[in-house]
């Protein structure tokens, strides 16, 4: 069985660092703390207004840096995640919709 990619770099770390974070002007500091501690991996929530500015920026200036989508609850999240570069995603939960539209990309 081939798995995708991703499972294989995320299999590296012990831990993957779950961030709610409001400010999307702190994401940068925080990505290059992780990255210098040797953790560069992150879930960055969608319980805040601030997640999709947050992954994006994360993607486009931290390329290093494994960058992730958690609390996806709806379609829009996980479209959001999917537009922002999020390389996975993580939901608290199944939802049938959710694999639906993920199987259709």
């Amino acid at each position: 069985m081939e798995f995708n990619p991703i499972f294989d770099k995320m299999g590296n770390f012990k831990v993957i660092p779950v961030i709610a974070i409001e400010d999307a002007h702190l994401a940068l500091d925080l990505a290059d703390t992780l990255i210098e501690g040797g953790l560069p991996i992150a879930e960055i929530t969608f319980r805040t207004a601030a997640a999709a500015q947050v992954i994006e920026k994360l993607k486009n200036e931290r390329p290093d840096l494994l960058v992730g989508a958690g609390t996806i609850l709806t379609i829009d999240n996980l479209r959001k995640a999917r537009e922002c570069g999020a390389e996975f995603g993580v939901a608290p939960g199944f939802n049938r919709l959710l694999v639906e539209d993920i199987k259709k990309k």
